[in-house]
C-alpha cells in the first residue's frame, strides 16, 4: 500500500533534512577516523624505512656503492613523511598543541603545496612583509590547515585562472598583531552565474583563528576578486625552530 504525504505537512521536509544532515555528519566522522588511522599506520611504516635508510647511510661500504640510490630513497621518504603529516593535520584526531611559530618561515612550504594543488592556471605571488613581529603562538597543524584551506578556496574562486597573493603585515595596534592576507585576482571576469554560485567556506579558518585568539575577515577585492585576512596575536617569544 502506498502512503501519500500531505503536501501541507511542512515538518516532513524538515525531519527529512535533519535525518540527512545527521547521516552526512556520521559519514564525515567515519571518514575522519579512517583518515587518521591510515595516516598513523603509514607514518609508522615510513619511520621504519627512514630509520633503516639512516643506518645504511652510516655504512661506508654501502654509501660508496649506492650513495645516489640511498639519497634518492631518503628524499622520497622525507617527502612522503611530509604528505602523511599533512594528512594527520587534516584529520581531527589530534589535540591542538600551541607553540611559537615564525609565520614567515612557515609559509614557503605551504605555498608550494598550494601551488601543486591549485595547478598551473593560478600564479602565486608573495609580497614582502612589513617590519614587525615575526612570531605567533599557534597550533602548527591548525595553522597549516587553515592557510591551505583559505588559499584553495580562493583558487576555486578563479576557475579561469588568476593570481593568488600572500602578504604579511601588522594589525592594530602595531606590534601586537600579525596579519596574513591572501588575495585572489582572476585574470578574466567571472560570468554572472559563476560569481553567484561561488561561496567562500571559511569555517575551518574561523575555528583555527578563534582557538588562536585571533580573527578572520573576508571581503571583495577589485572586480570579482576576494581577500581573506587572518589576524593572529603576536608572540613576545622568538621561535627556536
Amino acid at each position: 500500500m502506498t502512503i501519500l504525504r500531505d503536501p501541507s505537512d511542512q515538518g516532513f521536509d524538515e525531519r527529512k533534512g535533519a535525518v540527512a544532515a545527521r547521516a552526512a555528519q556520521a559519514r564525515l566522522r567515519a571518514l575522519d577516523a579512517m583518515l587518521g588511522g591510515v595516516a598513523h599506520d603509514l607514518n609508522n611504516a615510513l619511520s621504519v624505512v627512514l630509520m633503516n635508510l639512516d643506518v645504511m647511510q652510516q655504512d661506508p661500504a654501502l654509501t660508496g656503492k649506492h650513495a645516489r640510490r640511498i639519497d634518492g630513497m631518503l628524499d622520497a621518504m622525507t617527502n612522503a613523511s611530509a604528505l602523511v603529516r599533512h594528512l594527520l593535520n587534516f584529520s581531527h584526531s589530534r589535540r591542538p598543541e600551541p607553540e611559537v611559530v615564525s609565520v614567515a618561515d612557515a609559509l614557503p612550504p605551504l605555498i608550494e603545496l598550494v601551488q601543486v594543488a591549485a595547478g598551473r592556471k593560478v600564479d602565486i605571488v608573495t609580497e614582502p612583509g612589513e617590519t614587525g613581529p615575526c612570531c605567533a603562538l599557534v597550533d602548527v597543524a591548525g595553522f597549516e590547515v587553515a592557510v591551505v584551506h583559505a588559499a584553495l578556496q580562493l583558487a576555486e574562486a578563479m576557475p579561469r585562472g588568476g593570481i593568488l597573493t600572500f602578504s604579511l603585515g601588522q594589525g592594530e595596534p602595531p606590534g601586537e598583531q600579525i596579519v596574513l592576507t591572501l588575495e585572489a585576482a582572476p585574470r578574466n571576469p567571472l560570468a554572472a552565474e559563476e560569481e553567484r554560485d561561488h561561496h567562500l567556506d571559511l569555517e575551518i579558518v574561523e575555528h583555527f583563528a578563534q582557538d588562536a585568539q585571533g580573527r578572520v575577515t573576508s571581503s571583495a577585492a577589485g572586480a570579482n576578486g576576494y581577500r581573506i585576512a587572518i589576524y593572529l596575536p603576536a608572540s613576545s617569544e622568538i621561535t627556536t625552530l
